[in-house]
């Protein structure tokens, strides 16, 4: 409540580690609960929510607690209680907020940095390599009580529970955890992921008519789901944007935007017609205040939307349907069908989103992931001894080469691939790898 009280609009997974985190404050200690299913089901992401809802092997929501409390509390740790004062505090949200707050406490690390030394401490949990950079100072993950009668975890990330309960794709700022284990030698190891996050938007059955194929929004809180095609306006005077569309969308929260770019998507002007509104409701979600008016609500069936363009004769255009939904629930959607602009001949239906691009491919955002390997060596009587080697996975520089190399000689070799996400986007993103073993390769 007291951090409700201080920033309101703050994302999710923040709010929900300060809360947690609050009641290790407040002398409650540790909740080994939240914390051991997390550490047995590490494939979850740290900024999406809920992220494994619907996923076929369960929910994983406790898994999402026993995150964000470790990564507050791994904060508090390496930055101290005024650094997760002025986080809870700040005006900036989300992965934004945390780069201000390390800024302002004159830290040179940014979140990616902080990410990818916390994902690393859950798999070690040490205070070598990295001088405690890797190591929980308040909790001993290998110490958690596991049961009632006081039985200790003894290890930290479960990687055959990551096996068992293993995703598509990698998550947004979440570990996909991986032992690389194989009766033969590693020789080497390729990579291959995707270079531009495709447009969300699916097609999908009619809601009124299972026969007929239609453009769908998608689900999922704090959406920000675009759906982009040029219009070539040039030798035209006149112009107008028609569809067909079915509104199930939570009222004055969540919102379906019609959006124009002038300059190749860096800026955008949303679009109203009789049928637009932009009454969001008080405490609702930044972003969707910011891009209103649009369309919001339930309709009894299909209707037409029609907009004038001719305030946009004589150029190229991009139009954008934007799906914005905020923290919490969310309604089926936003359905479109048969785009069109008769003036210049564009006409498309629902049945495929071929003619139609996201906004990381108009602004040419590349997809970035991060790839830690980790080695660990142990003599007999003594403790473990760990190696950390993080690479750019497609730009792999000599002295990383050699380093994996000497990395893959020996011991237990494991690694750790993240999605790097930008902060508007919480979704996972393909990405495979193939290990070159010494006598013979093997594709996973």
């Amino acid at each position: 409540m007291i951090h409700a009280d201080n920033d309101s609009a703050e994302e999710t997974w923040i709010n929900e580690g300060m809360s947690t985190f609050s009641e290790y404050l407040g002398g409650y200690g540790h909740d080994d609960r939240s914390i051991n299913f997390y550490l047995d089901h590490p494939e979850n992401s740290l900024v999406n929510w809920d992220d494994h809802r619907s996923a076929t092997t369960g929910p994983e929501t406790i898994a999402d607690y026993g995150q964000v409390y470790l990564f507050t509390l791994y904060m508090n740790d390496k930055f101290g209680k005024e650094f997760i004062r002025d986080l809870a505090t700040s005006d900036v949200v989300g992965i934004d907020g945390v780069n201000k707050t390390l800024a302002k406490h004159g830290y040179t690390e940014d979140f990616t940095q902080v990410y990818q030394n916390f994902i690393t401490a859950l798999a070690l949990d040490s205070n070598q390599p990295g001088e405690g950079v890797y190591n929980f100072d308040s909790i001993d993950l290998r110490d958690l009580a596991v049961d009632n009668e006081g039985t200790k975890r003894g290890y930290t990330v479960d990687y055959e529970g990551a096996l068992k309960f293993e995703k598509d794709g990698v998550p947004a700022w979440g570990g996909d955890f991986k032992k690389l284990e194989f009766q033969d030698k590693i020789d080497g190891i390729s990579f291959d992921g995707v270079d531009f996050l495709p447009t969300l938007w699916q097609v999908a059955a009619d809601p009124t008519d299972e026969t007929n194929k239609v453009l769908w929004g998608n689900q999922g809180d704090e959406a920000d789901n675009t759906l982009i095609f040029e219009a070539d306006l040039s030798n035209v005077t006149d112009a107008t944007l028609n569809f067909d569309h079915y509104l199930d969308i939570e009222e004055h929260w969540d919102f379906g935007v019609v959006q124009v770019s002038t300059d190749g998507g860096q800026t955008w002007t949303s679009l109203a017609n009789e049928n637009t509104t932009s009454e969001v409701v008080e405490e609702g979600y930044p972003k969707i205040k910011e891009n209103v008016p649009g369309f919001t609500g339930h309709s009894e069936g299909w209707t037409n939307e029609t907009f004038d363009l001719s305030e946009y004769a004589g150029q190229k255009v991009l139009v954008s349907f934007r799906y914005l939904t905020d923290w919490g629930y969310n309604d089926s959607g936003w359905f479109i069908d048969n785009v069109s602009i008769p003036e210049i001949g564009f006409s498309q239906d629902g049945s495929s989103t071929d003619a139609f691009t996201s906004m990381n491919e108009i602004l040419g955002k590349y997809v970035e992931y991060t790839v830690t390997f980790l080695n660990e060596k142990q003599a007999a009587g003594k403790k473990p001894v760990y190696k950390v080697v993080t690479v750019d996975p497609f730009n792999v520089t000599e002295e990383d080469a050699l380093q994996l190399r000497q990395l893959f000689m020996d011991g237990k070799n494991y690694m750790i691939t993240s999605y790097a996400a930008p902060a508007d986007d919480k979704n996972p993103v393909d990405f495979s790898y193939e290990v070159q073993l010494q006598e013979k390769k093997l594709k996973k």
